[in-house]
């Protein structure tokens, strides 16, 4: 004889009693998962966010800062906190070159180790 082990609910790990594909064994139990993924969920985007209103504030500020010619070196940049690895979008201007954008403030890479913030108007 096969000796065939019961389900056990994913979030209380108690026997579930019913259908052979059920994973809760209640709705509160399939609620209180659901729950706690969603939670998970939000906390990964609102560390992403914090990162990206990080960048778009060093942007804006060094905008503010240097007006009309806004170039400054990748290390300062890291210096100042600023995570080249998080950006909102991408595009390309009119010559094909790369732009890199953190909401509405962003940067071209330049020759060497300098970028030039940009506001996309």
């Amino acid at each position: 004889m096969m000796n065939i082990e019961p389900n056990k609910c994913i979030e209380c790990d108690e026997v579930i009693i019913g259908r052979i594909d059920k994973k809760y064994c209640s709705d509160s139990c399939r609620s209180s998962h659901n729950n706690k993924r969603r939670v998970l969920n939000q906390s990964n985007v609102k560390k992403v966010n914090m990162i990206l209103v990080k960048n778009r504030s060093i942007l804006y500020d060094l905008s503010i800062r240097f007006q009309e010619d806004s170039v400054i070196t990748t290390f300062q940049l890291k210096l100042m906190g600023f995570d080249f690895a998080f950006f909102t979008h991408q595009t390309t201007d009119r010559r094909g070159r790369l732009l890199f954008f953190c909401y509405d403030f962003g940067y071209q890479q330049l020759n060497g180790n300098k970028v030039k913030i940009i506001r996309n108007i």
